[in-house]
């Protein structure tokens, strides 16, 4: 059995400041949630104002974006979405079946086992992320 930790408070560690007086105890907040993301969208607006109006777009309306077509952390399962998978050697391997607007592509995927990105995905299915906080 581990030994157990002191409980600290959340702001108690001298060594970690966050940035433009946010706490750790904020991020536990919705209003604090909602501080960040507005920090966030002026850093974005100063750094690329072009990707700053893609994101509110997106924001405003995600029907119009075109998910297979963003990069990004994401960008795997979003490129999988709406695709045909079919498992093969017990989830190690996967037949694609890709469907873009104008082409279709057959792809072949294997990974070392069968707990990989695509096999948990059966287990996201539903699970969306809020469009603004």
């Amino acid at each position: 059995m581990a030994p157990e930790s002191p409980s600290m408070p959340l702001d108690s560690s001298p060594l970690l400041r966050l940035a433009h007086g946010l706490t750790f105890a904020e991020l536990y907040t919705t209003d604090g949630a909602r501080r960040l993301d507005r920090l966030f969208i002026a850093a974005l607006e100063a750094a690329d104002a072009s990707l700053a109006a893609r994101l509110a777009g997106a924001r405003a309306d995600p029907a119009t974006l075109d998910k297979k077509g963003e990069a990004g952390p994401w960008g795997l399962l979003r490129f999988l979405d709406g695709s045909r998978l079919r498992p093969r050697d017990a989830g190690r391997r996967f037949l694609i079946d890709v469907r873009a607007k104008v082409a279709r592509a057959y792809l072949q995927m294997s990974f070392a086992g069968p707990a990989n990105p695509v096999s948990a995905r059966s287990l996201m299915r539903g699970l969306t992320c809020p469009l603004e906080l």
